[in-house]
């Protein structure tokens, strides 16, 4: 009986401490910010958002357009000079390239916003009425 006492006298206060450390909530983002940022730098929305895994292949698709731009524009002063009556070799990769960049900013800015709307949602104050029938408010997080 002593060591139950015991046990118990040593878990209460371990049990108080780790209820009092419990992390502030997290703040909501801004879907503005996200989509201002996602607009100017590929990436940084979903990085300001705190999902910057999900931004890597919209970047990745509007860095490869940007490079096919840079490809096609080389190829059109290297053939299109001297006795060749135009440069259209290089035609191709700049249109592709335009294509892709403009498919990788449209979907980058889309998936920033929507990140978080989600993030917010995870994070929105709530009001519940608790199993004991107690009306509680504060912040639910929400697991993914």
């Amino acid at each position: 009986m002593k060591y139950v006492a015991l046990i118990a006298l040593l878990l209460v206060p371990a049990v108080a401490a780790a209820q009092q450390e419990r992390e502030p909530p997290e703040s909501t983002k801004s879907v503005l910010a996200a989509f201002a940022l996602e607009l100017a730098v590929p990436m940084a929305g979903h990085i300001y958002v705190g999902r910057p895994v999900r931004g890597l292949l919209p970047a990745s698709l509007f860095v490869g357009g940007a490079g096919l731009i840079v490809w096609g524009a080389h190829l059109t002063n290297e053939f299109g000079g001297g006795d060749q009556p135009t440069g259209a070799v290089g035609l191709l990769p700049i249109v592709g390239g335009v294509a892709l960049m403009g498919i990788g900013k449209v979907w980058g800015v889309t998936s920033a916003t929507h990140a978080a709307v989600q993030h917010n949602r995870r994070v929105s104050p709530t009001l519940e009425i608790t199993p004991d029938g107690r009306l509680s408010a504060g912040v639910k997080i929400r697991t993914r």
